[in-house]
Parts: C-alpha cells; structure tokens; sequence
C-alpha cells in the first residue's frame, strides 16, 4: 500500500527552503527609512508604517507551548535576491521568535528547484512553525513519485507531524492492490499515519467487512469514509 508520507518529503524540502531564506522583519533588521507610510528594512523591503505587530498565541501543533509571532503588512511587491522569490504587496508577512516563516503570499509562482514543484501566487502559504508546513498552494498539476498526484489551483494541507492531510487528485489514483482507485477532481483525506479516511472511488469497489465472510460493493463516485 503506497504512502503519502515520502510525498510529503518532497513538498519539505520546498518548505525549509522558505525559512532558510526569509528576512525576520524583527527591530534589529529595520533600518528607519521612512517613505510616506512606509517603512524600508535594511533587506529592502519595504512594510506599511505601523503594520508591525508582536503578540503571542497557542502553538497549533497541540504541544501545549506558545509562539511569538511577529506580524508585518507588505507595502509593495519584494523579490528575495537570495531565493528570487517575489513576496506580494499587501499581504501579511509572519515570522515566529525562532525566525522561521509562518505565513507569506507570493506575488508570482515560484518553482523549488529541488523538486520542481511550483507553489502558487495570490493565496497564503502557512506553517505551524518553522520546517512544519500547514497549506501549500499548488501552482501546477503535480505528480509525486507514489503516483499520487496534486490538481493546479487547489491547496495541500498538512498535520503537525509533516504527513499530508488532504490534497484534490490531479490524476486517478490506485490506492492499493485491492482495487481501489481514488477519482481525480476529487479530495483523499488521510489520517496522521498517513492511512487513507476519505476518497472517491472511480469504479466501484468490494470492501471485506471484517471479522466475516461477507463483502460489500461500494459503487463509483460515491465518497466513502473508511
């Protein structure tokens, strides 16, 4: 039965490669030059004057500690020259104490050169913390090495733990040796241990109820929960 884990491993090289090239918009980074409403960092971007904001909140990984975000509001477009990736104005930029990304819109697609999987612009990519992403845009179809497979325009969520949570197919899907086919255009939802809990079937399906002799056949394009 293939796993999405090793996926999953693919899309985290993509998000180390986000932390590792941020710029932490914390006091000792700012260089006070001030345009009208806005404030340049010595990193060049530039953040709507006033934007800045810490605050503290639970850790949504469900580890009972607590983060310190720091929170600023983009005032115009800022290409990374380390990454070239291109930050979009207007967009809320976050970071927590250890200096990892959290929450950042992009402006244009950026392909991870990696992997080649390209992240899509104009929605927020966001982590629970630093290295631990929580929703990737998906910029294009993409195929991972399971055949599991990501459509264009839609979003891969993930748990705590860096196992994907739920994703919309690109592509039919065959689940396991039994039969099952998960639909494209269709979500498949897996728990943390990365076993499947939701999918569509593309063609109907014998289930073995467990403990007797008896199976069931679950038709074609009808989700089913396991």
């Amino acid at each position: 039965m293939p796993s999405p884990r090793s996926s999953t491993l693919l899309l985290a090289s993509a998000a180390t490669l986000f932390v590792a090239v941020g710029c932490n918009p914390g006091p000792s980074r700012t260089a006070p030059r001030k345009g009208k409403g806005t404030v340049t960092l010595r990193s060049g971007m530039r953040i709507k004057a006033g934007s800045r904001r810490e605050y503290s909140r639970r850790d949504p990984r469900g580890n009972g500690r607590s983060q310190k975000i720091v929170e600023v509001r983009l005032a115009a477009d800022w290409r990374d020259p380390r990454s070239g990736m291109v930050f979009k104005g207007g967009s809320l930029y976050k970071t927590e104490s250890s200096g990892g990304i959290i929450e950042f819109t992009l402006a244009q697609p950026y392909r991870e050169k990696r992997n080649r999987f390209l992240v899509g612009a104009g929605t927020p990519v966001t982590y629970y913390a630093k290295d631990a992403a929580r929703s990737i845009p998906v910029g294009e179809d993409y195929l991972f090495k399971t055949g599991m497979s990501a459509r264009a325009g839609t979003r891969i969520l993930y748990h705590p733990n860096g196992r994907i949570r739920q994703l919309t197919l690109a592509r039919n899907w065959k689940y396991n040796r039994r039969g099952l086919i998960c639909k494209a255009g269709t979500q498949a939802e897996f728990n943390s241990k990365s076993q499947i809990v939701r999918c569509t079937p593309a063609s109907d399906y014998i289930i073995k109820l467990p403990g007797t002799n008896m199976s069931m056949k679950c038709p074609a394009n009808q989700e089913l929960k396991f």
